[in-house]
């Protein structure tokens, strides 16, 4: 598994794949910086990494589209089968070659929050939480594009394909967390029936003026 692992670092960095990537997520890190820290003041470094989860949609097929499909290709895939190790640790060591890639900009990122806390107060805790789960969702979408090229002979296939899928699940986790449940839905209406209007809105109510039963200026009835 070591060689194959080496192998796969050696030829992604041999190639444009590996530093096409990095420099594709830090330059979209950069302008999102730029946006929400330094022109807008927030503090939130979680900010730029909730934004970026889409580039990574558009990123992560093109480092795992040669992944297997390359292999497939030009037949080099026999000479991976002849080695003395199961199909497991050879997809174990092309893993944890794309997972190597995908750390680089996640470890460059890492020191973000340390250059902003001279500026501000930044939680450290918040900022490097989200990310780790911005690695972990990397490694997921990794794990999608390597299958894929495992289907495929064709590069640009596996891509497409690759970002279709992400896409659609990107989509599909959007529309849940937007829609809210039954339950929620009867929390809330209960909520809004049951809680007080509030003070500015009752303060602000313009009061009903007296009219008499007599008309319009005509002075109450004497007994």
């Amino acid at each position: 598994m070591i060689a194959v692992y080496k192998k796969e670092l050696r030829t992604s960095f041999t190639g444009m794949a590996a530093y096409v990537f990095i420099a594709f997520v830090l330059v979209f890190a950069g302008i999102y910086t730029m946006l929400y820290n330094l022109s807008n003041g927030y503090p939130n470094f979680e900010y730029v990494l909730q934004s970026m989860s889409i580039i990574f949609l558009i990123a992560i097929p093109i480092l795992t589209m040669r992944s297997i499909a390359e292999e497939r290709r030009q037949h080099t895939d026999q000479l991976l089968y002849a080695l003395p190790l199961g199909m497991t640790r050879i997809v174990l060591g092309k893993y944890l070659a794309i997972l190597t890639v995908v750390a680089v900009p996640c470890v460059i990122m890492g020191f973000y929050p340390l250059l902003l806390s001279q500026y501000g107060q930044v939680s450290f805790a918040t900022a490097f939480g989200a990310l780790i789960g911005f690695f972990l969702l990397s490694a997921a979408l990794a794990a999608i594009g390597l299958l894929i090229s495992a289907l495929t002979e064709n590069q640009a296939v596996a891509a497409g394909l690759c970002f279709v899928v992400m896409m659609l699940l990107y989509l599909r986790l959007r529309t849940a967390r937007e829609k809210p449940s039954p339950r929620r839905s009867m929390s809330i209406a209960v909520g809004r029936k049951s809680s007080p209007a509030p003070r500015w809105r009752r303060c602000s109510t313009p009061s009903t003026p007296y009219r008499s039963p007599h008309g319009a200026g005509a002075p109450p009835a004497r007994s």
